[in-house]
């Protein structure tokens, strides 16, 4: 879903690229896609456990009909993350950096803390393409990208996310 289409908002998680080397230069789209499969695969876990849960609902409770469409219908399949990548601007830049511009970024666009895709990002660095260079797509095992919070943590805040 194109940000325009959206209300200039994005259905999907910014990406920042900070490694530009020859090597993750060809690779790179292929992570971008890689990462979006597990995203995707992981929302379709999400919503195969709602409809288990409506289901099973629906002889207990009578409204449960009236439920015909969950977030994930509208969100899986518009997810599209939003990739960053300027070698002039983010080649090793660390991750205060990254948080900085995403929340300078966030706060101008007045999304920042609305939905997970404000809240937070995924940094593929030298670390993270080393990691998945050669990671199948989405199966059992898991491979790792950085999930970087743009706010403060609260350290008294009831709930730990």
């Amino acid at each position: 879903m194109a940000e325009a289409e959206n209300g200039g908002r994005w259905a999907g998680y910014t990406i920042y690229r900070t490694t530009y080397t020859p090597q993750s230069n060809a690779a790179f789209p292929r992570m971008v896609d890689l990462t979006t499969k597990y995203m995707k695969d992981g929302f379709k876990y999400m919503k195969d456990g709602f409809y288990n849960y409506y289901e099973s609902s629906r002889q207990y409770n009578s409204r449960a009909n009236e439920f015909n469409i969950t977030p994930w219908d509208k969100i899986w399949p518009n997810y599209q993350p939003r990739v960053i990548e300027d070698a002039s601007q983010f080649d090793g830049a660390s991750i205060d950096q990254l948080r900085e511009h995403f929340r300078a970024e966030a706060t101008e666009r007045d999304v920042l803390d609305e939905f997970p895709s404000y809240r937070m990002f995924i940094v593929i660095d030298e670390e993270s393409f080393q990691t998945l260079q050669n990671a199948p797509l989405p199966e059992k095992r898991r491979y790792y990208v950085k999930l970087v919070e743009a706010l403060e943590v609260d350290l008294y805040e009831s709930f730990p996310g």
